[in-house]
């Protein structure tokens, strides 16, 4: 729902502005089922690093600082085995790859960027396999930032939650938009 005055406002961002699809492949980390699934592989050993919604905050992550907490289970360093035959094709490939990784539900905006592939994830969203006209370091400056937010907001307002929080989703994520830029404007940025 966008606010009354707001409208002018929202217009002008839409209207000079591409869908945040258009960088990258949006879409979730992990199914409900995989979580689930995923939840009897965690170890404290070796693999991707695991994080989940709890554990991302704007531009980083508390992995190792603060504990995940999956079914009810702490882990002070999570990994997921490193295993196409364990993860299945499609996760492995995604968590190999550079990717902005969302917490699903915050007040603002949180995603951070695993440029190594070193993450695993579960229960959040992301964007991977960048378009060559956005570097992804622009793209994470963009979806942390207050404008974003306020756009955000706009939007999605009447879906908040209790506390204020906001579903992060891919559909939502889709369904926003993002300054286009030369890459010289995103490298200065």
């Amino acid at each position: 729902m966008i606010l009354l005055g707001a409208t002018s406002l929202v217009s002008k961002i839409i209207f000079q502005s591409v869908p945040l699809g258009k960088c990258g492949i949006i879409n979730a980390t992990s199914t409900a089922k995989e979580a689930d699934e995923f939840n009897s592989l965690i170890n404290e050993d070796d693999g991707f690093k695991l994080i989940n919604t709890g554990t991302i905050d704007k531009f980083t992550n508390t992995w190792g600082k603060s504990y995940l907490v999956d079914k009810k289970q702490k882990f002070s360093k999570p990994y997921l085995p490193k295993s196409e035959s364990k993860l299945g094709k499609n996760r492995f490939d995604l968590y190999s790859n550079p990717k902005i990784i969302f917490a699903k539900i915050a007040i603002t905006p949180e995603a951070f960027y695993d440029e190594n592939g070193e993450f695993a994830s579960v229960n959040t969203n992301c964007i991977h396999t960048f378009s060559e006209d956005y570097l992804p370091e622009f793209i994470l400056g963009w979806v942390n930032s207050k404008l974003f937010q306020y756009l955000f907001e706009c939007f999605f307002d009447g879906l908040k939650m209790s506390g204020g929080y906001l579903l992060y989703s891919a559909p939502n994520l889709l369904n926003t938009y993002v300054k286009p830029a030369s890459k010289k404007e995103q490298e200065e940025m």
